[in-house]
Protein backbone atom coordinates (compact mmCIF):
# COMPACT_ATOMS: atom_id res chain seq x y z
CA UNK A 1 0.00 0.00 0.00
CA UNK A 2 2.86 2.82 0.94
CA UNK A 3 4.20 2.34 -3.03
CA UNK A 4 1.22 3.67 -4.30
CA UNK A 5 1.55 7.61 -5.05
CA UNK A 6 -1.02 9.93 -3.84
CA UNK A 7 -1.91 11.39 -7.21
CA UNK A 8 -1.76 9.98 -10.72
CA UNK A 9 -2.81 10.94 -14.26
CA UNK A 10 -4.75 9.01 -16.89
CA UNK A 11 -3.79 9.90 -20.18
CA UNK A 12 -6.46 7.67 -21.70
CA UNK A 13 -9.22 10.19 -20.26
CA UNK A 14 -7.38 13.15 -19.48
CA UNK A 15 -8.35 13.26 -15.29
CA UNK A 16 -6.27 13.53 -12.53
CA UNK A 17 -6.98 11.02 -9.74
CA UNK A 18 -6.26 10.91 -6.05
CA UNK A 19 -5.74 8.01 -3.34
CA UNK A 20 -8.37 7.69 -0.99
CA UNK A 21 -7.83 4.93 0.94
CA UNK A 22 -7.54 1.94 -1.32
CA UNK A 23 -9.08 4.24 -4.42
CA UNK A 24 -8.22 6.44 -6.83
CA UNK A 25 -11.12 8.79 -6.73
CA UNK A 26 -11.21 11.34 -9.71
CA UNK A 27 -10.21 15.05 -9.21
CA UNK A 28 -13.64 16.98 -10.67
CA UNK A 29 -14.31 20.13 -10.46
CA UNK A 30 -17.84 21.55 -11.18
CA UNK A 31 -17.69 24.50 -13.33
CA UNK A 32 -18.62 28.07 -11.82
CA UNK A 33 -21.96 30.29 -12.32
CA UNK A 34 -21.98 33.29 -11.04
CA UNK A 35 -25.69 34.66 -12.01
CA UNK A 36 -28.70 34.73 -9.76
CA UNK A 37 -31.20 32.17 -10.55
CA UNK A 38 -33.77 34.44 -8.78
CA UNK A 39 -37.47 34.49 -7.94
CA UNK A 40 -38.50 32.13 -10.71
CA UNK A 41 -35.13 29.95 -10.72
CA UNK A 42 -36.21 29.29 -6.78
CA UNK A 43 -39.43 27.89 -7.49
CA UNK A 44 -38.78 26.23 -10.47
CA UNK A 45 -36.08 24.32 -8.02
CA UNK A 46 -38.79 23.49 -5.65
CA UNK A 47 -40.97 22.34 -8.41
CA UNK A 48 -38.16 19.64 -9.55
CA UNK A 49 -37.24 18.87 -6.04
CA UNK A 50 -41.20 17.67 -5.50
CA UNK A 51 -42.15 16.42 -8.81
CA UNK A 52 -39.01 15.59 -10.86
CA UNK A 53 -36.99 14.43 -8.22
CA UNK A 54 -34.89 12.53 -10.86
CA UNK A 55 -34.27 15.44 -13.09
CA UNK A 56 -33.12 17.16 -10.43
CA UNK A 57 -30.72 15.07 -9.18
CA UNK A 58 -29.16 14.08 -12.95
CA UNK A 59 -29.11 18.33 -13.03
CA UNK A 60 -27.19 18.33 -9.86
CA UNK A 61 -24.57 15.64 -10.55
CA UNK A 62 -23.41 17.18 -13.81
CA UNK A 63 -23.23 20.72 -12.45
CA UNK A 64 -25.78 22.11 -15.01
CA UNK A 65 -28.40 22.70 -12.78
CA UNK A 66 -27.50 26.37 -11.64
CA UNK A 67 -26.61 27.72 -15.26
CA UNK A 68 -30.69 25.94 -16.23
CA UNK A 69 -32.25 27.66 -13.22
CA UNK A 70 -30.84 31.13 -14.46
CA UNK A 71 -31.51 30.78 -17.64
CA UNK A 72 -35.07 29.79 -16.86
CA UNK A 73 -35.00 32.50 -14.39
CA UNK A 74 -34.05 35.38 -17.02
CA UNK A 75 -36.89 33.66 -19.79
CA UNK A 76 -39.36 34.09 -17.35
CA UNK A 77 -38.24 37.51 -16.22
CA UNK A 78 -37.88 38.59 -19.87
CA UNK A 79 -41.76 37.32 -20.49
CA UNK A 80 -43.19 39.10 -17.38
CA UNK A 81 -41.62 42.44 -18.91
CA UNK A 82 -43.21 41.62 -22.35
CA UNK A 83 -46.59 41.04 -20.65
CA UNK A 84 -46.57 44.02 -18.84
CA UNK A 85 -45.43 46.44 -21.39
CA UNK A 86 -48.01 44.74 -22.90
CA UNK A 87 -50.81 45.67 -21.06
CA UNK A 88 -49.44 49.15 -20.76
CA UNK A 89 -50.14 49.65 -24.36
CA UNK A 90 -53.76 47.73 -23.74
CA UNK A 91 -54.57 49.75 -21.23
CA UNK A 92 -53.24 53.40 -22.22
CA UNK A 93 -52.15 53.71 -18.95
CA UNK A 94 -50.45 53.02 -15.99
CA UNK A 95 -53.44 52.33 -13.16
CA UNK A 96 -54.29 49.08 -13.50
CA UNK A 97 -50.50 48.27 -14.16
CA UNK A 98 -49.70 49.75 -10.80
CA UNK A 99 -52.75 47.75 -8.88
CA UNK A 100 -51.76 44.83 -10.68
CA UNK A 101 -47.88 45.22 -9.09
CA UNK A 102 -49.40 46.05 -5.98
CA UNK A 103 -50.85 42.54 -5.69
CA UNK A 104 -46.99 41.34 -5.33
CA UNK A 105 -47.01 39.90 -8.95
CA UNK A 106 -44.26 42.19 -9.67
CA UNK A 107 -43.18 44.16 -6.73
CA UNK A 108 -39.54 43.78 -7.91
CA UNK A 109 -39.94 45.78 -10.96
CA UNK A 110 -41.13 48.66 -9.53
Amino acid sequence: MSGLKKHIYEEKNGLHYTLNGDYYLPDLKLPEEHRPIGKYGRMHREYLREVHPARLNTLTLTGELWTYLADLNEQAQKRLDTIIEQMKAAEGGHRRIKEYLSDGMGAALQ
